[in-house]
């Protein structure tokens, strides 16, 4: 007695009161008459010896055993309130209560019905009214409206339909644009026993299959142990047959893993692989082609224009002698620090900004530094440059509020081996440069590029 269990989503759901199919068990038992069908094939009998062995003719029923309908009716809208009862009220008032609610607010009628064939008449089995029913307190909170109930069905059936009943008087309603119905259930299978007449049909068939079975006993007696007996389907004899002629399943098996190897699981099959290569004969030879117009990936080289969307360098760059190689490139940010020579100091910062772009051996920098309060002595210094300088340069500069010598002006550089930035002030009309005292309060911005070392 096999069991089946089957899933049904409807959505939407016909906004009428026609009976709607949502269950066909002709489209389960499909494989299983198939599978008779197929077996009937094989025994090679004439079509009258094998009529009562068919689905049509054994005794098959379809039984179903449970419904279970869930239901998302949005539509439905407000709740029905609790009904108001009291510890004193009678079984009568509540049932007078809960029965006025009831008739106060929309609600649907779902009606079941079975059939044992497309063209026979559909017959009600059982009725559900679906209400939205909540709390008085929580009413508007609990929409859209969910629930669910069991519609118990037995006896055979091929198919099962439902409808909605539209009825004014009663407030029921038909399902609207976003209504659901889920529907679960279970069924059996049963083949019952031959009749008679088909018992002795049976019992001829065995007779003759034991015919056979004596017919070819003499030839198994002297049967040596390494020979097979076999049918020849062209001429119709049975032959001998060596062993040895056949693989055994041990054989298949082992040559079967030996092929397939530790292939990955979705390669593991000719037709897995024949998908992975798009099912194309000539794939091979078209990747040939296709590789021999690409460029080696070591010095490759290009004739025309060349276009890329992005070149990535590695992390240490590789470099390189030919000066017409990029080697490197980087593009980044850095803390610039406000010291002063004599003591370093801590300085009180309103705004501490520094971005650079590396392009081979060139660093092109900016930065703008404000301080409100500093602790430091000295001389004048700003580090943190991402890189350290090969050669010496100069760099522009703008400042704010800084102190210098009268009729002086401020100069930034970078000099070689050093990471940070020196600063010089020398007369406007020309004359010897003398360093700058570190200031309390100032605000400076940089710009400039250095040559750093491969």
């Amino acid at each position: 007695m096999p069991e089946y269990t089957f899933p049904i989503l409807f959505e939407p759901l016909k906004a009428n009161s026609s009976i709607q199919t949502i269950f066909d068990t002709d489209i389960l038992v499909a494989p299983t008459k198939a599978a008779i069908a197929g077996y009937i094939a094989t025994l090679g009998l004439d079509a009258a010896e094998t009529a009562h062995l068919s689905w049509e003719n054994c005794g098959a029923g379809i039984y179903l055993e449970q419904l279970v309908a869930t239901y998302h009716l949005p539509s439905l809208g407000i709740q029905t309130p609790a009904p108001a009862l009291k510890r004193s009220s009678t079984l009568a008032d509540k049932v007078a209560e809960i029965s006025s609610l009831n008739g106060q607010y929309p609600k649907c009628q779902l009606m079941l019905y079975v059939r044992n064939s497309a063209t026979d008449p559909w017959v009600w089995k059982n009725t559900e009214v679906i209400q939205n029913y909540g709390n008085r307190a929580n009413t508007l909170d609990l929409i859209p409206y969910l629930s669910q109930g069991t519609l118990d069905i037995f006896g055979k059936a091929t198919q099962v339909g439902i409808q909605f009943i539209d009825d004014p008087v009663f407030k029921t309603t038909l399902p609207a644009a976003g209504d659901r119905l889920s529907i679960k259930g279970a069924l059996r299978v049963e083949v019952s026993q031959f009749d008679s007449k088909k018992n002795d049909v049976t019992e001829q068939l065995l007779a003759r299959m034991a015919a056979i079975e004596l017919a070819i006993e003499g030839r198994l007696i002297n049967l040596p142990p390494d020979v097979l007996l076999g049918r020849n389907t062209t001429a119709g004899t049975v032959e001998t047959i060596l062993q040895a002629t056949f693989a055994t399943p041990a054989q298949i098996d082992q040559g079967i893993s030996d092929w397939v190897g530790a292939a990955p699981t979705d390669l593991n099959t000719l037709t897995k692989l024949s998908a992975a290569l798009n099912n194309d004969p000539i794939f091979a030879t078209k990747i040939s082609i296709q590789v021999a117009l690409k460029a080696p990936l070591a010095n490759p080289s290009f004739t025309g224009t060349t276009s890329v969307e992005q070149i990535q360098f590695p992390t240490t760059a590789k470099a390189s002698t030919n000066p017409r190689v990029l080697d490197d490139y980087e593009e980044g940010v850095f803390t610039p620090t406000v010291i002063g020579i004599t003591d370093a100091g801590t300085a009180i910062y309103s705004s501490r900004t520094g971005s650079f772009t590396k392009i081979g051996r060139r660093v092109f920098f900016e930065t703008f530094i404000e301080w409100t309060e500093h602790t430091g002595t000295g001389f004048l210094r700003v580090q943190g440059l991402p890189y350290t300088a090969s050669a010496t340069t100069t760099v522009s500069l703008w400042h704010r509020n800084y102190v210098l010598t009268s009729n002086y002006q401020m100069i930034a550089s970078i000099f070689n081996s050093q990471n940070y930035i020196s600063f010089t002030q020398i007369p406007i009309g020309g004359g010897a440069p003398s360093s700058v005292t570190l200031d309390a309060n100032a605000s400076i911005m940089i710009s400039g590029n250095y040559l750093v070392a491969n």
